[in-house]
């Protein structure tokens, strides 16, 4: 037997993709900012009565970026505290004293999670692109900071001493999300020159119009000599009226298809969705007397787009302004930041299709909903002929 004055707690960050890098809708309420787990030590039960939390990245958002600059906490459905930001001198600091004491039995864990509500963006009001981060403040403990109670000695009880930080999500006027649809196309996954093969479904958030650069896709091939043609029909045609030949292609690889400026289907009103389907005109090497497959899948972007030198005519945003956390500039070939080129019209009012290269506001799919997980391609399919 072992004796304890008291019992003891520690703080980690929920590693749930619950809680992974978002794309996050302006204007939206009740989205989930963060989760910590609190787990008690083997002593005695804690009652967790306050958690105090820091924003995180804040040279990229602002306690103004959350609607009444505050959050509230939550033990699964049922809301335990509010943590208020904005105030005294240290604005990015809060500290919830919890309305509802939640017990967290010896050896046991508790999640708290952390929901707040998103100001809108415009022309003049909101921070388009900011990157909102709610942290564990751990640096703050004691009553005035983090604190428990053990159920048995009745002691106060700090909490970790370290803070815990969590992955955050980016704001923008409007987040599209990806769906796979082939199966509407070609259910039977077959391979012909000029047919339907992979296609996706892109849905503008209901905040703003959406409109596109380009979409990047990888494509493999067996028993396959050679393709050509390859081109991306939306409901309106195809957007790449210069199909993109095997030679760029390599008959594999890395296919980038760049909408024309002048194609309709570059822009997606709110709330909508449109299709869009890949093709290639000439396929050749299909025979009778074997199996040839073509495998296709859409890829995401692995990380934040990032700022360089100007390319495909966009427009630019110097450092420091606005729009610098909207990165505006596309890099040509394959890369890890440029798969999936949108802008979310953050500040200028959607224009028609041949005038969005010169909106300054672009960025790229990394946490976009749709997709299998943060920084994950869609699932490969398989066409076979």
């Amino acid at each position: 037997m072992t004796a304890a004055s008291s019992g003891s707690y520690t703080t980690i960050a929920d590693s749930s993709s619950a809680y992974n890098y978002r794309q996050l809708q302006a204007g939206a309420s009740d989205v989930l900012l963060a989760a910590f787990k609190f787990e008690a030590g083997i002593s005695e039960d804690m009652v967790l009565k306050q958690v105090a939390l820091e924003l995180g990245n804040t040279a990229s958002n602002s306690p103004a970026d959350l609607a009444g600059q505050k959050v509230t906490l939550w033990d699964g459905a049922t809301k335990v505290g509010e943590a208020q930001f904005g105030l005294g001198t240290n604005p990015d600091y809060a500290t919830s004293t919890l309305t509802t004491f939640v017990t967290i039995p010896k050896g046991e864990n508790k999640t708290i999670i952390v929901k707040g509500s998103l100001a809108g963006q415009d022309a003049v009001n909101g921070t388009p692109g900011a990157f909102l981060v709610v942290n564990y403040d751990g640096n703050n403990n004691g009553i005035n900071g983090n604190y428990s109670t053990g159920a048995d000695s009745g002691a106060t009880i700090s909490g970790s001493s370290a803070d815990v930080t969590t992955n955050g999500g980016r704001i923008y006027r409007t987040t599209p999300t990806i769906a796979d649809v082939t199966t509407t196309y070609n259910p039977n996954r077959t391979l012909s020159a000029g047919s339907d093969l992979y296609a996706i479904r892109v849905t503008a958030g209901s905040g703003r119009d959406m409109g596109i650069h380009s979409m990047s896709f990888v494509i493999a091939s067996v028993g396959v000599a050679e393709t050509s043609g390859w081109q991306l029909f939306g409901p309106n045609g195809a957007v790449n009226a210069t199909s993109i030949t095997a030679s760029s292609t390599l008959n594999g690889g890395y296919l980038k298809v760049n909408f024309d400026s002048t194609s309709p289907d570059r822009l997606v009103s709110a709330g909508t969705s449109k299709d869009f389907r890949l093709r290639a005109s000439s396929i050749i090497g299909l025979t009778s007397t074997a199996v040839e497959t073509i495998s296709i899948n859409l890829e995401n972007d692995t990380t934040d787009i990032q700022a360089v030198s100007p390319e495909h005519g966009l427009a630019t945003s110097s450092p420091g302004t606005l729009l610098a956390r909207v990165p505006t500039i596309v890099r040509s070939g394959a890369s890890t930041t440029d798969n999936f080129i949108w802008t979310p019209f953050s500040t200028t009012t959607p224009q028609a299709a041949a005038s969005i290269d010169s909106n300054i506001d672009w960025t790229n799919s990394y946490g976009m909903a749709g997709f299998p997980g943060v920084a994950q391609d869609m699932p490969t399919i398989t066409f076979s002929h």
